[in-house]
């Protein structure tokens, strides 16, 4: 039976994390086309297969940018990709598999990939920017320790941070 959304089941089980590979590349493609995750996105338009596996091969090479899958058993279940920006902040972005949405799948693999973060990239800081009006992922990021900061930063986003010392 699935739990209702937004909830967290403890049933849920260990999520195991790994750097992405060009192998992940139709798996992160299909979600990241996926309607909900383009409504949610500040660009909307569908994305064309040579233009993703373009731009997976360019952050995979950029050792500025870590893309981890995290899998429950052999079966994946999120995708969360850092990218370091100056003065060791890097921001993330995470996508849900589309039939596991509602489940804390979002918040788990937050927790874990931004402590995989901090470790590979010398953090001291996460931000995340999310489209006004995304609820599921603001309480996702709640959850996992994101914090709103009230600067607005970039127009038409919600800023959050994560400052691994107060995890």
């Amino acid at each position: 039976m699935r739990e209702p959304r937004g909830k967290e089941s403890p049933a849920l089980g260990k999520l195991a994390i790994r750097n992405a590979t060009i192998d992940d590349a139709t798996l992160l493609w299909v979600w990241a086309n996926d309607s909900e995750t383009r409504r949610s996105s500040f660009q909307s338009d569908p994305i064309p297969w040579e233009t993703h596996l373009d731009w997976l091969e360019t952050r995979l090479a950029d050792s500025a940018t870590r893309i981890y899958v995290l899998s429950a058993g052999s079966t994946p279940k999120a995708a969360a990709r850092f990218e370091l920006g100056d003065a060791c902040v890097a921001v993330v972005s995470v996508v849900v598999d589309p039939h596991e949405r509602g489940r804390g799948w979002g918040t788990r693999a937050l927790r874990i990939s931004c402590r995989a973060a901090v470790r590979d990239l010398d953090l001291k800081r996460i931000d995340a920017y999310i489209k006004p009006g995304n609820n599921a992922s603001i309480i996702a990021f709640e959850r996992a320790g994101f914090v709103h900061v009230s600067e607005p930063v970039k127009a038409g986003s919600l800023k959050m941070t994560w400052h691994p010392e107060q995890q």
